[in-house]
This record gives C-alpha cells, structure tokens and sequence, in this order.
C-alpha cells in the first residue's frame, strides 16, 4: 500500500536575509523592504503600513516583486514614514516581522 504525505511547514521569515528593523532612506530615494519568507506550501504575503493593509490599487508608488516578498516605495516622501509589517500566511500558520521605515527631509541650500 502506498501512503502519500502532504508536508505543510509554517512559514519562517529569515532575519539573516530579511531587511533590517530600522531602515532610513531620503527623501525621493526608493525604499526597498525585504521580507525573506519560507513555508510549504509557499506562503501568502500581505503588507500593512501603521497596521492597515496596503492597497497596491490606492498606492501607485508603491510595488512588490519576488511573490510579494520585496516591498519598494518609489520617490519616498515623508508621509511614507512608518512602520511596515509583512504577514506571511499558509495553512500550517503565519509569520510577521516589523520594519520602521524613516524618511529624511532633504536639505535645502541657502545662498545669502
């Protein structure tokens, strides 16, 4: 007789290969998060910015690439401050991980 199992392992977001917690860019610079997710079968992922889900549709300047794995915000502005959490989900459990994001003003010259 034979037996077929199916694995599930729940997702892992590796913090060696993961963007650190505290990341700064200046302002007009994309911002580049990545959440390096693993999981079988291979995880969903959602990001929420300040804990609400980011809508890709309402955000242009905002993309994902690699399954959702690398969040990138392009021309960052300041309002683009925040605290950014990517959920990794599949039917063995789910995963998070925080990213503060801070975004610097530029600096003008003054010429007296």
């Amino acid at each position: 007789m034979l037996s077929l199992f199916i694995l599930s392992v729940p997702p892992k977001i590796d913090a060696n290969n993961a963007s650190d917690y505290g990341l700064s860019v200046v302002a007009g610079q994309t911002a580049e998060i990545v959440c390096a997710v693993t999981g079988i079968p291979e995880p969903t992922i959602a990001w929420y910015k300040d804990g609400f889900e980011i809508d890709l549709i309402d955000m242009p300047e905002i993309h994902l690439f690699d399954d959702g794995k690398r969040l990138e915000i392009i021309s960052t502005e300041v309002t683009d401050a925040a605290t950014y959490r990517c959920r990794a989900k599949n039917e063995a459990g789910s995963a998070t991980r925080d990213f503060q994001l801070h975004v610097l003003g530029k600096l003008k010259q003054f010429i007296s």
